[in-house]
Parts: structure tokens; C-alpha cells; sequence
């Protein structure tokens, strides 16, 4: 989080960090580290690594192929709360987000990775997957500049175990 600030403050990389760029690159650090934090217990049964690897799922891949199909292919735009964003970009998100979190949630518990932890069935983490890459989109479509970087992951991630809790994960 502090090399990325510093990076960011004195614009060390102006490919990363141009002159308009909001802080997202210390925001995306922040959010992980709040994400690992809160949920990655190494050696022990209540090891939920896989749902902070789930929400920065959402931001890795979502948000960086919602901005490149955006950009590349966005042709139809919309606006909510003053965030400018194209449907085929949130599309982009919404299907990248479920793809990737998904094989998350059904490959890392109980793999090496994630020993201790106990497998989920197809069934929760296709349902897991599919509401929190919804709410991911809709964060990602509703944040302010760079701000996506907090909201997507720390939702994500919440929201996945929120609903692994429903259901008696």
C-alpha cells in the first residue's frame, strides 16, 4: 500500500499513474490486504483464503476486461451517479467476474491451496459466483473514478461469504 501511494504521489511510473489518474492502484492494494485480512487463515479448518482470491477475482479480471471491451468495443453508454460506462464493458465485467470467480470457488477449497478448507458444491459456488459478480458490475458501474478499485473487491468478496453463511457454508 505505501510503495503504491509513493508511486502514485510522485508519479515514479507515469504509464501506471498519469497525471488525471485517481489513486486506484493504492485503493486496489488497500482493499486485497483488507480482503486477506479478513479472511486467510493458513493451517487452520476456517481458512476462507478462496473468498478474498474470489474478490480480487472481480477486480483482476472483471474490471480490467469491462475497461478493454469498453473501450475497444463499447458502443452503447450509460450513466449512473456520474460514472460514464458502456453496457458491452459491464457485460464484459459481469461475465468475467462470474467466470473467474466461479473457478475459484469451486477449484481452491480443499485443493493444496486451501487443504483445510472444506470443498464447495457446483451449486454454491455457481450461486456465489452469479449474485457477487452482479453486485461487483453494479459497483463497478456506480463508483466514481478509481474508486471501483475499493468497492469491487471489498463487495465481492463480502458478498460471497455473506452468501456462503446463508447457506450454511
Amino acid at each position: 500500500i505505501g510503495i503504491n501511494y509513493l508511486l502514485y504521489r510522485f508519479r515514479f511510473l507515469e504509464s501506471v499513474d498519469s497525471t488525471d489518474s485517481s489513486p486506484g492502484t493504492v485503493y486496489f492494494a488497500f482493499s486485497i490486504t483488507v480482503l486477506f485480512l479478513a479472511f486467510w487463515r493458513t493451517g487452520s479448518p476456517g481458512d476462507l483464503g478462496y473468498v478474498a482470491a474470489a474478490g480480487a477475482m472481480a477486480m483482476t479480471w472483471g474490471d480490467a476486461l469491462a475497461a478493454i471491451v469498453g473501450k475497444t468495443v463499447g458502443r452503447n453508454r450509460y450513466t449512473l451517479f456520474g460514472s460514464t460506462r458502456s453496457y458491452e464493458g459491464s457485460a464484459a465485467m459481469f461475465l468475467a467476474s462470474a467466470t473467474t470467480m466461479f473457478l475459484t470457488l469451486l477449484l481452491v477449497p480443499g485443493s493444496p491451496l486451501s487443504p483445510l478448507s472444506a470443498p464447495l458444491g457446483l451449486g454454491t459456488a455457481l450461486v456465489a459466483a452469479l449474485v457477487a459478480a452482479l453486485v461487483a458490475a453494479l459497483a463497478e458501474a456506480a463508483s466514481p473514478s478509481g474508486t471501483d478499485n475499493i468497492s469491487v473487491p471489498l463487495l465481492a468478496g463480502f458478498t460471497i461469504f455473506g452468501i456462503l453463511s446463508l447457506l450454511g457454508q
